[in-house]
């Protein structure tokens, strides 16, 4: 597979990528659960506790498109009930659909599940990465990580991107400043998702050679479709996850 069968929207409208302009849409899918998707957090003996209820069991997805120029106010406006999906359900079904947990599906009825029976990346749509400072490594910046994929896929640095902190970026105690080694989320556009999960194993692959001569990249193998690399812990989602 050549680069090329994966085209990033650049930032400037480079030619040589052959990619449509940055004001062109995306689509990808916007969930929203019966309950909270966003993680709780409180004081124990002084120190910030933190527990992740990210389990959407019911609620609604939507189908969205829209400019990427438009793409980082949607992300801000998002409340705790809300999140973005980056797979799609097939056109046969209307934009809004109900979801219920995987084997309590009715497709007459326009019910599905986040699940692999259901959604599938398609078009023009986002690759997000997500990355977590490693506990037992170096914190890096998200310039870093960006000179880290550039190394590898130069395509990149012309590429239209998003980055923002993670959920837990900005939590901190009252009267103390927020911590900037925290985890942030890398999204960038792509003319076709259809050849996500393909650039994904073959971008590890070269995160595995480049590691050789990178003395700061270190890659794990592909784990249920995301690519874990360490010490940058960058979990990009190529595959969708089956919902339990």
């Amino acid at each position: 597979m050549s680069t090329s069968n994966l085209s990033l929207v650049p930032s400037q409208g480079e030619e040589e990528l052959c990619v449509v302009p940055v004001q062109n849409k995306i689509t990808f899918t916007q969930y929203k659960s019966n309950d909270s998707l966003s993680k709780r957090y409180w004081l124990e003996d002084g120190e910030i506790q933190k527990q992740a209820s990210a389990q959407m069991t019911k609620g609604t997805a939507d189908r969205v498109t829209m400019p990427f120029a438009d793409f980082a106010q949607a992300l801000a406006k998002q409340s705790d009930r809300q999140a973005f999906g980056y797979g799609i359900h097939p056109h046969r079904y209307p934009d809004k659909v109900s979801i219920n947990v995987k084997g309590k599906e009715n497709p007459d009825k326009n019910i599905i599940s986040r699940s692999l029976d259901f959604l599938q990346y398609s078009g023009p749509g986002v690759v997000m990465n997500d990355h977590d400072p490693n506990p037992y490594g170096q914190t890096f910046t998200p310039d870093d990580l960006l000179a880290a994929l550039i190394s590898v896929h130069p395509e990149i640095a012309k590429a239209a991107r998003i980055i923002r902190g993670s959920v837990s970026a900005g939590i901190h105690k009252a009267g103390e400043a927020p911590r900037t080694d925290k985890g942030f989320h890398l999204y960038m556009p792509v003319v076709d998702t259809q050849h996500l999960a393909e650039y994904g194993a073959l971008l590890t692959d070269w995160l595995w050679l480049a590691s050789g001569s990178l003395p700061w990249v270190s890659v794990d193998k592909c784990w249920k479709g995301r690519v874990l690399i360490a010490p940058y812990s960058v979990q990009s989602v190529w595959t969708l996850l089956a919902s339990q």
